[in-house]
């Protein structure tokens, strides 16, 4: 995978690198495009040929836009350095390890100003993206690079670029990757999408198919991810067994293999919920109160399972001042479904949420 000879001999694919350029700098002047490259003694005609395969590009062509934007070449050496990095990044991407080891080796090759550029963003784009929560403003300003370099990205770079756009687009989409190299990764990705979307049956569907994959490379990292989403969609549709039962194997494997992994407290998180929803109180009750330094999402399943019934403890968390908590409170003492929608607009957990509407005593 990943190998750059194919990319870093193509004229076609360079030249359209090579044309994005050219846009982003004659955006910042008044000259019209085809009296930029005429100056450049590049004929626009010709470029928008190339770009297309019509016909044997011109070495010319090339040569003066590469000398005009001080493009520099990779030795033969470089070339090998950056295919075992993209490997390594793509490895411990798909392994979910830590990849903020990668971005100053990134940012250096990057700074050199190489025809492979295009590459290197979307690689950094990979590793920064391993800590992107949401889709704020500085994540789709990053995202926007990436796909702005889209018609440079070819085999493997453009499977890889199809992983990004299915995560990070804001459209959600079902996408087809029947013939893809990497269906672990999509039926993940597409199970996350469906979650979000609240197409819960798919979204199950997705993981299992995503855990099929998973496990004949023995990912249990992101097999324990994708079992997270799968918990969170079969309490959103009631499904408590199956998820209480999801979600005990979880919880044991984080406490017996990796109990500092974030992903224990989500696991519990969602077991606690599927207690709910099976009227298990004591065992929800128990389990969130493991967790040595409670969230806000922690405190919520506590109100549930205090109120009417443990009022001291109850009247404690009310105390605190934030938002969920005080709709939640007006909820369980009115009942009005004009406080569940407030809460759906503050990315609470949806079997929370459908587990609320579903209880009727507190």
């Amino acid at each position: 995978m990943f190998k750059l000879n194919k990319y870093y001999n193509s004229y076609v694919t360079n030249l359209k690198y090579l044309n994005i350029l050219i846009n982003d700098e004659i955006k910042t002047t008044n000259k019209l495009k085809y009296d930029r490259l005429m100056e450049l003694e590049v004929s626009a005609t010709s470029l928008r040929r190339c770009m297309q395969d019509d016909y044997n590009v011109s070495e010319s062509i090339f040569e003066a836009l590469i000398k005009h934007f001080n493009i520099k070449r990779l030795c033969s050496d470089d070339i090998k350095i950056l295919e075992d990095l993209f490997e390594n990044i793509f490895f411990d991407f798909y392994y979910k390890n830590d990849l903020e080891k990668y971005l100053e080796i990134l940012d250096e090759y990057i700074s050199r100003n190489t025809i492979i550029n295009p590459l290197l963003f979307e690689f950094k784009f990979l590793v920064k993206s391993s800590n992107y929560v949401g889709f704020s403003n500085e994540v789709k300003q990053e995202f926007s690079n990436v796909v702005k370099y889209k018609d440079c990205y070819a085999d493997d770079f453009g499977e890889l670029f199809q992983i990004i756009d299915t995560a990070f687009c804001e459209k959600i989409e079902n996408r087809n990757f029947k013939n893809s190299k990497m269906p672990g990764v999509y039926y993940h990705i597409l199970s996350s999408n469906m979650y979000k979307n609240n197409e819960f049956g798919l979204a199950v569907l997705y993981g299992y198919r995503a855990i099929e994959h998973l496990a004949r490379d023995i990912n249990y990292t992101r097999i324990s991810s994708v079992y997270l989403t799968i918990c969170a969609c079969l309490n959103a549709i009631g499904n408590y067994e199956e998820s209480n039962d999801i979600g005990n194997r979880l919880v044991f494997y984080f406490l017996h293999n990796d109990p500092s992994n974030p992903r224990y407290r989500g696991a519990k998180n969602h077991l606690a919920i599927s207690y709910l929803g099976l009227h298990e109180d004591l065992k929800a009750i128990e389990l969130i109160n493991s967790i040595e330094t409670k969230s806000i999402k922690e405190y919520l399943i506590l109100m549930v399972v205090y109120y009417n019934k443990d009022n001291d403890k109850y009247s404690e968390i009310i105390k605190n001042n934030d938002e969920r908590i005080k709709i939640l409170n007006d909820y369980l003492i009115t009942r009005k479904s004009i406080y569940l929608d407030k809460l759906k607009t503050l990315s609470i957990n949806k079997g929370f949420i459908n587990t609320l509407e579903r209880r009727k005593e507190f």
